[in-house]
């Protein structure tokens, strides 16, 4: 009988993960070269890792939502930065009691017109 160990478990899903983060830190230089150009293969994984581990902290773990919010952060800043007024996006984000599909939502609808700038 074949037995794997939660260390095992922990190398895969390391594994998984870091796979991962390299296939959309690939697709984020591609369609955001300007914000990334300056960063090597490795800082911008390392980039993702952490808007990953900031989506998990704001509750918001569905891959789809996860992607979404990667653009937010690439296009307006980790904090909402280069928004006139980040306030809207953050209270809508902490909101860790609202669902997040409704949440990730909001953000799109709000954000429609500074993604037209």
């Amino acid at each position: 009988m074949l037995t794997i160990r939660e260390e095992q478990i922990a190398i895969l899903s390391k594994r998984q993960q870091s796979q991962i983060s390299i296939q959309i830190a690939a697709d984020l230089r591609h369609r955001f070269l300007p914000i990334f150009q300056y960063y090597s293969d490795e800082q911008l994984q390392r980039w993702v890792k952490k808007q990953i581990d900031l989506c998990s902290g704001l509750n918001i773990t569905g891959k789809q939502n996860v992607l979404d919010c990667i653009d937010f952060f690439a296009y307006f800043g980790e904090r909402f930065e280069r928004c006139d007024d980040p306030n809207w996006a953050l209270e809508i984000l902490e909101n860790k009691s609202a669902n997040e599909d409704i949440r990730v939502e909001k953000i799109k609808r709000k954000s429609e017109h500074e993604f037209r700038r």
